[in-house]
């Protein structure tokens, strides 16, 4: 659930915020015309995702470096442009809606971040069975619900940003158009330096690849910049508003400033809120969801006539238990044990056919995969397929489970 939650909110917050963005600053003027080209830029860009994900899928022949550095450099050149040839402008120049150059630039920004965002939300549900046998999974519909949560936080951030510099004053509309589009600029400036390093002999030069490792590891810093800049905006117009003083108009008229002046300062609470939980699950998130876990220390137990005897007293408890067997060679294979019901039990190796020999643990119930945190049906513990550990033969006999040492000798290679 994390994992997507966190990918879905990295690939489209940003970007819709962006869009955003420039929807409700350019919807300051009313222009049709400019809303007919934001609607033309998004249908474009839906038919170049959903061709560049079956491709993806489907053929060998795409090379998703070549699509991503056709439109990043694209919008780094038209967000660039629309900066300075809007954003800097003074109040009292003419509207930059009745500049066809200035539509066509904003329609390429909004086909271009779109076409390098939504590929990848049309590739994620593929990845979401892979290593399970069913799509009718509690860990696919973990996914699922994380998937759809950022896509309902990004549409909600950028329909706040929207709103919130539809009705901004000009000053402050401006500078929060200026900053986000730049910062947003030079994140996608990291990302296509990136693709023509890897993909040319720039690699040689050592100046640019130090250069590309200071800007790869301060990355995030710019998207986080991006997100300041619109909290700053919805606080000033937060304080503007509540400073606002209306007096000596018909009651009528006043009534519906004030309600206005509630509405405005709604959409930049909401705004500010969407922002900080995007900003929470970029980096709480991403600790949460990178951080290492430790496996306790298995327990040795002692072999008796090549056999070993576990009492079924010391794992009834319905917890995981993990034992260690150390071969002739010193390797130690590791497995566990686990009280599925009353007269069942699940013995495995330590480790899977997918994700090696990464471990499992226990997590409020439950046991997870180490590596890639799928989380094991625990009445399936002990049988094949999936990411379920490797089954153990084993018998009951005697209120004891017993393991012969053979079939631990034969697994050996799995930890090795």
């Amino acid at each position: 659930m994390l994992q997507y939650l966190i990918q879905v909110i990295f690939t489209l917050f940003p970007a819709l915020t962006v869009l955003g963005t420039l929807y409700g600053f350019f919807n300051r003027e009313e222009s049709r015309k400019y809303k007919r080209g934001f609607v033309w830029g998004f249908f474009v860009s839906l038919v170049f995702s959903v061709v560049a994900a079956i491709l993806r899928l489907n053929t060998n022949v795409f090379v998703r470096e070549y699509y991503n550095f056709f439109f990043l450099v694209t919008a780094f050149v038209a967000e660039v442009a629309l900066v300075f040839s809007v954003g800097f402008r003074a109040k009292n120049t003419v509207s930059p809606l009745k500049d066809r150059w200035t539509g066509f630039i904003t329609t390429v920004i909004v086909l271009a971040c779109l076409s390098y965002a939504l590929p990848d939300l049309f590739l994620y549900p593929f990845e979401f069975a892979v290593g399970l046998d069913s799509i009718f999974h509690a860990e696919v519909l973990f996914k699922v619900i994380g998937y759809s949560l950022a896509i309902i936080l990004s549409l909600a951030g950028g329909l706040c940003v929207s709103r919130v510099l539809e009705k901004a004053s000009d000053s402050l509309a401006r500078k929060t158009f200026a900053f986000v589009l730049l910062f947003f600029a030079a994140e996608y400036f990291v990302l296509f330096f990136q693709i023509l390093m890897l993909r040319s002999r720039l690699m040689q030069n050592e100046i640019l690849v130090n250069l590309l490792l200071f800007l790869l590891e301060y990355q995030n810093g710019l998207v986080y910049a991006l997100l300041l800049a619109v909290i700053l905006s919805c606080l000033g117009n937060i304080v503007s508003n509540k400073r606002a003083v209306f007096t000596g108009e018909n009651p009528a008229v006043l009534r519906k400033k004030r309600a206005g002046s509630k509405r405005r300062v709604g959409w930049s609470a909401f705004c500010v809120l969407f922002v900080i939980t995007a900003f929470v699950i970029m980096t709480v998130g991403v600790w949460m969801n990178n951080r290492t876990v430790e496996l306790s220390p298995p327990v040795e137990l002692a072999v008796s006539d090549n056999k070993i005897e576990i009492p079924l007293e010391s794992v009834n408890d319905g917890h995981l238990h993990r034992f260690s067997y150390t071969t002739e060679d010193g390797t130690q294979v590791r497995y566990i044990v686990i009280r599925k019901s009353e007269s069942a039990y699940g013995v495995a190796l330590d480790a899977c056919d997918i994700c090696g020999a990464s471990g499992y643990y226990e997590r409020n119930g439950q046991i997870v995969c180490i590596l890639c945190d799928v989380v094991m049906n625990i009445g399936t513990i002990g049988m094949p397929g999936g990411c379920n550990p490797v089954p153990l033969d084993h018998e009951i006999t005697g209120g004891r489970i017993v393991i012969d040492a053979a079939n631990l000798d034969a697994e050996a290679y799995r930890f090795e």
